[in-house]
This record gives C-alpha cells, structure tokens and sequence, in this order.
C-alpha cells in the first residue's frame, strides 16, 4: 500500500505531495540529511536551490539509474569519486539513501496526471 510522501526539506521549508511506499520515505529523509551535511556545498538542494559550483548538477536534476548494471557502476563511482568530484565520503547504503531523495524531487516536480 502507497503512502504519500511529504517532501518537507529540513532547511528550505518546501513541501510537495507524491506516492511512495513508507520505506522510501524514510530513505529519501535520511538521504536529505546525508546530502545536505555532504554534498550541499556544491549540489543545489530541494526544488529550487542552485548549485554553488557551477559544474555540480542539483539533486532534482541528478539522475543514476539507467539500469542495474550502470546504477551499481555509478554508485562505486560517486563512493570512490571521480574527475570532477572528491570521494563522497559516504557508504554505498547513504548513497542509496542519497537517490532516494534525489527521486523524490524528481517526483515532486513531473506533475501527476489528473
């Protein structure tokens, strides 16, 4: 059964509605949490906020999951960093949790059809 996630960014007060089940609730607001002690610095946070660095996208726009292969090749990339940006500093388990609130804005912001 669907339960409504209530996306209320912890710092920026936005609220949207959209489906999703209790367990990816909670992985979305844990995720939130990880993302904005991590990686806020240079990622755009919650449905409006820009990115401070210019080349880092914000979370509402990052997407990882093309398929299972390239969505575990992507996390071990982002957990052990790359060109363009340092080691994540975070578990594969926060980096989950990561995606989780990254498709939640993706979510909030397609608008559900009536």
């Amino acid at each position: 059964m669907g339960v409504a996630l209530l996306c209320v960014s912890l710092a920026g007060g936005e609220a949207c509605a959209a489906p999703a089940s209790g367990k990816s609730v909670a992985s979305a607001l844990r995720g939130e949490t990880i993302a904005r002690r991590y990686c806020a610095d240079c990622h755009g946070m919650g449905l409006t906020e820009d990115s401070a660095w210019q080349g880092a996208p914000a979370f509402r726009d990052i997407r990882i999951d093309n398929n299972a292969i390239s969505y575990a090749r992507r996390l071990e990339q982002l957990h052990q960093g790359h060109v363009k940006m340092p080691p994540a500093g975070v578990s594969l388990d926060e980096l989950r949790d990561i995606d989780a609130y990254s498709r939640s804005l993706r979510r909030a912001k397609t608008p559900s059809p009536r």
